[in-house]
């Protein structure tokens, strides 16, 4: 009985109907009161109820139930979930708005890397890491490409870069685990294993790090191999599928962010002008404000606007001949331009539309436009490239 009562539970958190999984965990208390796991189930669906004060008092209960009649204190993990709880980092909303704020500057930091670690530290903040992690490298030669950490001191970072760059266990079984999710390291590589491995006796157990869970990226027509992971100290509980859901909610978005420094690595870090950036592209490439006037184009865009059976160029502005293509692409325009002006979370940017007897990919970023020699002066628009 009391096994159905906890997979019931856990069907509806998982499916964030989060009243049912408290009536359930209430249920499987009343039976079980030593039943630690149940009771920070509990607290955690308070929280995600709306009602903190109700998880804080499950949270007292339980430790005096645990020293009254066991003599002993809850784990570390119950204490670790209570202060999250307290601080706001679990509670109702909280996750949806700062899922959105997440977004919204991450794409804002395409181009600033002065404010990726502040990125970084959100994004493990998002599950309560303390620490995390983003490394990229050549897939044939293994040369690093790009990385940022947060939550780890210079000599901790140089010890994991020293494994990663030989593939580590952990990034050779993410490598060929499901790509484009995220996975908890337990299902990846099982303790006995894990233990025994140089990743964790020179970076994980000299630094106190014990769980993690990471995602990898490596889309075909690419060279780099990238790694996003979120580290746990031993004095935690190990990641579980409710803590990866909302990262896994950023997978699309994180994609679009490589792609996008890959496509930016080559331009100067502080003040970018739009001419440079739409040469830099080889297919037909525009800068567009909310209006869809052009800012910027490259010469590329000639060729496509002469041959096009479905879009040209009126006067200044992108004007697609189909009702429904014109409503579509000013629909991922507002959409992209917003995210620039973190007033709303961009979906994904990339469309397919058919062109005569080919199929065009559009896709769509946000961008702060600057012009020729001004730093100051600048307005949120949308990077249009065609393939």
């Amino acid at each position: 009985m009391l096994s159905s009562i906890e997979q019931l539970a856990n069907f509806y958190e998982q499916n964030s109907d989060y009243n049912k999984a408290l009536s359930l965990a209430l249920q499987y208390c009343e039976i079980d009161q030593w039943n630690e796991d149940m009771q920070c189930k509990v607290m955690r669906l308070y929280a995600l109820n709306g009602q903190n004060n109700a998880a804080i008092n499950q949270y007292e209960s339980t430790c005096n139930f645990f020293k009254n009649e066991l003599g002993t204190e809850p784990r570390k993990e119950t204490h670790h979930l209570a202060r999250r709880i307290r601080s706001g980092e679990i509670s109702a909303h909280r996750n949806e708005k700062t899922l959105e704020n997440i977004v919204c500057e991450l794409y804002r930091s395409v181009d600033q890397p002065d404010q990726w670690m502040d990125v970084a530290g959100k994004i493990a903040n998002l599950v309560g890491a303390e620490r995390f992690l983003f490394a990229s490298r050549d897939k044939v030669n293994l040369e690093m490409k790009g990385d940022i950490y947060w939550g780890l001191g210079d000599e901790a970072y140089e010890a994991y870069i020293s494994h990663y760059s030989n593939v580590d266990i952990l990034s050779q079984r993410l490598e060929h685990a499901p790509q484009n999710r995220f996975h908890i390291s337990y299902d990846l590589c099982p303790d006995q294993l894990y233990f025994k491995s140089e990743l964790y006796n020179d970076f994980c157990k000299p630094f106190d790090i014990h769980y993690s869970t990471g995602v990898a990226f490596s889309e075909p027509d690419s060279s780099t191999y990238t790694q996003f992971a979120c580290l746990w100290g031993a004095d935690t509980k190990a990641f579980d599928t409710n803590d990866i859901k909302p990262l896994n909610s950023l997978v699309a978005h994180l994609q679009q962010f490589v792609r996008l420094r890959q496509k930016f690595e080559h331009l100067e870090q502080q003040t970018r002008s739009s001419d440079q950036i739409t040469e830099r592209f080889t297919t037909p490439a525009f800068l567009c404000n909310r209006h869809g006037q052009i800012l910027s184009r490259n010469t590329q865009t000639e060729s496509l606007f002469s041959t096009s059976e479905i879009l040209t160029a009126l006067g200044e502005s992108i004007v697609f001949f189909q009702n429904h293509h014109q409503l579509k692409f000013e629909t991922l325009l507002y959409q992209a331009i917003n995210a620039t002006d973190a007033k709303a979370r961009l979906v994904d940017g990339r469309w397919h539309i058919q062109d005569g007897n080919k199929t065009l990919e559009v896709s769509i970023f946000p961008f702060t436009y600057r012009a020729e020699g001004s730093a100051d002066n600048s307005q949120p628009c949308a990077l249009i490239v065609i393939t």
